[in-house]
């Protein structure tokens, strides 16, 4: 047995586990949005947690003017629609203009995105740069790995009179959260728990799995 031999061993030896890894593990995604519906429900889902605590003590037939102006970000315009919703479930009468208002809600966001955590204990994936092939990436070897995606949306709403400004309630600070845990033992077995769709809206095992 030769030195260069031994020498391109260690080389050939990741080149047969990312191989394997490759044809064990395989899949494939035929879109790439910017966002995944994944992180948009977790987003959205959050969301619609926080907004469900903003109650407020509103006489039958308040006439609101509604300001946004504090909701900004990726997912603004989904939590804007969601708030009034919820104020014209409340009974709220919301109006177009100031002027024909007698209330005044403020709402405010002081977060809204995704958090993500994970923990390995095993090898991560990696490049191996191959002579005249460009570089090629290992597969992960997870002998244990959580991973956890969080949607966290943190929301307030002020209400006062449109005419004199003055302080009618609030609501405090209030914090919604969703999420997606994955595991995987023994690199071969895996299982997640998540709050995204409800059991009876889960797509079908016969239709084509969506990505995350």
């Amino acid at each position: 047995m030769t030195k260069g031999f031994l020498r391109r061993l260690p080389v050939r030896l990741i080149l047969i586990v990312a191989l394997l890894g490759t044809a064990a593990c395989s899949s494939s995604r035929k879109t790439q949005p910017e966002h995944s519906a994944t992180e948009q429900l977790l987003a959205t889902n959050a969301v619609d947690k926080a907004v469900r605590q903003l109650r407020l003590p509103l006489p039958d037939g308040a006439r609101v003017y509604l300001r946004t102006d504090g909701i900004e970000g990726q997912y603004a315009s989904y939590a804007k629609a969601a708030i009034r919703e919820e104020m014209l479930e409340q009974g709220a009468y919301l109006t177009p203009e100031r002027a024909d208002a007698d209330t005044v809600i403020d709402v405010r966001s002081g977060a809204l995105s995704i958090d993500e955590y994970e923990t390995l204990a095993g090898m991560q994936s990696f490049e191996v740069p191959i002579p005249l092939a460009g570089n090629i990436e290992t597969p992960e070897i997870a002998l244990y790995k959580r991973a956890e995606r969080r949607g966290i949306a943190k929301m307030a709403a002020t209400a006062y009179s449109a005419d004199e400004g003055k302080h009618i309630a609030s609501t405090g600070q209030k914090y919604g959260f969703s999420h997606k845990k994955e595991w995987t033992m023994l690199i071969f077995f895996s299982w997640r728990k998540d709050d995204l769709i409800p059991g009876d809206q889960e797509p079908s095992k016969k239709s084509i799995e969506l990505p995350d």
